[in-house]
């Protein structure tokens, strides 16, 4: 390279030219990395041009990942209600009950001097009894069945003693003017100490015992739309007497008693809800347990559209859950429209009861 100051040819430019002294030339390569140069107590470094290669896509050799199998689903327990009431429960099922027993039991007198179809009467009764007690217990939140049986045992049977009762007034008074009048035929009683006699004489007890000897000896006939019948007296009369009693007393309590063991959240305070997830025809069983299985809900409702209930012969899955916290159990049962049949009953999880809630199997809480 030439001197620049005197044209000297120089084969090393790293020292001064031999000729005139000049000082060293320095070259920089423009493909070597920058030399930082410190200047004012500063880093800076020159600056370098700079090019970006692209690189070539490379194939991924690790397993696609793949998603984990639903959890095993664990079977629920029969379920035991705590047993517990809340404050002022006993009193709102108490109001209801005794409401119950006056109302229906007045109710229940006068139509069956119409009416009165033997064995369903006192059912009827029984059970219009029981599910306004029931309704005492669900608003009182009652988790004792043995005290909403108790108090539909009690208002069941003042509700059908009320019917012995109100006919045994009703017929007081001819009670008092036929048992005169025996005073006054066999005793020679004169009338108006004779009617005295039998006032005092039939006192509220007497009156209804009396009553009911009256109709034993009458008879009652059970005949078929009010033409034909054998009259049943005395000891078959009390048994049909009996058998009523014991039939609106045990609906009356059985009803409270069943809502009393429903399924009840002690957390949240709040009764399960119950809901009909899928129904489907009995040749679509066997494909909807298995899609349950899956947890499999969209293939759950396919089936579902593909094999409609048609018949009172179905198999259906049934949630209950809390609304408040969606803790739920999830339950299948079969029936032929007579007998109804229950497969099985799981612990539902929550991550399915939010996808029930949105495929709109289950109503949002």
């Amino acid at each position: 390279m030439d001197c620049p100051n005197c044209g000297t040819y120089r084969w090393d430019t790293s020292v001064e030219c031999p000729n005139c002294k000049a000082p060293a030339i320095t070259t920089v390569d423009p493909m070597a990395e920058p030399t930082p140069s410190i200047a004012a107590g500063e880093i800076t470094s020159a600056p370098t041009a700079t090019a970006t290669i692209a690189a070539e896509p490379v194939e991924s050799t690790a397993p696609a990942q793949t998603l984990a199998p639903p959890a095993p689903w664990q079977s629920a327990k029969p379920y035991r209600p705590s047993g517990r009431m809340a404050s002022g429960s006993f009193g709102r099922i108490a109001l209801s009950a005794l409401g119950a027993a006056l109302g229906i039991g007045l109710l229940y007198h006068y139509i069956t001097k119409f009416i009165n179809i033997f064995l369903l009467m006192p059912i009827v009764g029984g059970v219009i009894v029981g599910t306004i007690i029931s309704g005492g217990v669900t608003k009182g939140r009652c988790r004792n069945p043995m005290v909403a049986a108790a108090v539909g045992l009690i208002a069941g049977l003042i509700a059908y003693g009320g019917d012995i009762v109100l006919n045994a007034i009703e017929d007081r008074s001819a009670m008092v003017a036929s048992l005169s009048q025996d005073l006054v035929q066999d005793n020679g009683m004169p009338p108006a100490q004779a009617t005295q006699y039998a006032e005092k004489l039939l006192t509220p007890w007497n009156t209804v015992r009396y009553d009911l000897a009256i109709h034993a000896a009458a008879g009652v006939s059970i005949s078929h739309y009010g033409t034909g019948g054998v009259p049943i007296t005395g000891v078959g009369y009390y048994g049909i007497v009996l058998l009523e009693t014991v039939l609106f007393a045990g609906f009356a309590a059985a009803l409270p008693m069943g809502t009393a063991k429903k399924r009840y959240c002690e957390t949240c305070d709040n009764w399960f809800r119950v809901e009909n997830a899928y129904a489907v025809s009995p040749t679509a069983q066997s494909p909807l347990s298995a899609a349950v299985d899956a947890h499999d809900w969209q293939a759950a409702a396919r089936i579902e559209q593909q094999a409609p209930v048609r018949t009172k012969a179905h198999m259906s899955v049934e949630v209950q859950r809390c609304p408040t916290c969606n803790d739920a159990v999830i339950g299948a049962t079969t029936t032929d429209g007579k007998n109804t049949r229950k497969l099985w009953e799981r612990f539902l999880p929550v991550d399915d009861v939010q996808r029930l809630i949105a495929i709109g199997k289950l109503k949002s809480t």
